[in-house]
């Protein structure tokens, strides 16, 4: 990924002229202005498209779930959503929130999930996220991040700055299970949705696994001169 990333930028910087006047300008210690000069090459070259695609889809998929009118969307976009909607439908799944900011304090960890799901037949909650990799197999290469980064959610508990750490039940939700959740991936543009069930349990495995792999690197007293 920094690898594309990296090619992406100096193509887009190459096919601008104002972009390689700034770049044979700045000096290598101004970081702001690398920043800006290797953002604008991301965009030049079309690298940040897919980034504000899923920006959007996710926003539109929000809106839908709140039952808000999504007509004015791009055709795109709209298809996208419905193919979501229809999903959501044939597996009875209501959303009961969306973007929680979540703690963690075993794995001292933080974040917003998508949406808390819920199954009305078996009235298990569930932790939803939505993926919108252009990579129709991206499930294939992203299953233990993807894993990990539910059941972080999952076991974690609701926070608010005013008030800290929250119960579900403050919240007027329902707990979220640990055994499994769910990925909505959608390919922008695609029309289509594929819902997929993640083993949890394996993902608060290997979130431990990566607690202590952070925390073993912190050692600094593994080495002496000799």
């Amino acid at each position: 990924l920094i690898d594309w990333k990296a090619r992406t930028c100096a193509k887009g910087i190459v096919s601008q002229e104002h972009l390689i006047a700034a770049a044979s300008a700045a000096s290598l210690s101004d970081k702001g202005a690398w920043r800006d000069i290797l953002e604008q090459g991301l965009t030049a070259s079309g690298g940040t498209k897919g980034r504000t695609m899923g920006t959007a889809v996710h926003t539109a998929t929000e809106e839908a779930d709140y039952g808000r009118d999504i007509s004015h969307l791009p055709e795109g976009v709209f298809n996208d959503v419905q193919a979501y909607r229809s999903q959501m439908r044939q597996r009875n799944f209501e959303p009961l929130a969306a973007e929680l900011f979540v703690v963690n304090d075993e794995l001292r960890a933080a974040g917003s999930f998508d949406r808390l799901i819920l199954h009305p037949p078996s009235k298990r909650a569930a932790i939803l996220d939505l993926k919108t990799s252009s990579n129709k197999d991206s499930a294939k290469w992203s299953a233990v991040s993807w894993a990990i980064q539910l059941a972080v959610y999952a076991n974690s508990v609701p926070y608010c700055h005013e008030r800290g750490r929250l119960s579900w039940a403050d919240l007027g939700l329902p707990t979220p299970n640990t055994d499994f959740g769910v990925i909505a991936h959608i390919v922008p543009g695609s029309s289509r949705c594929k819902f997929l069930k993640i083993d949890l349990k394996a993902g608060l495995e290997y979130a431990r696994l990566a607690t202590e792999v952070r925390e073993a690197r912190k050692d600094k007293d593994l080495v002496e001169e000799m």
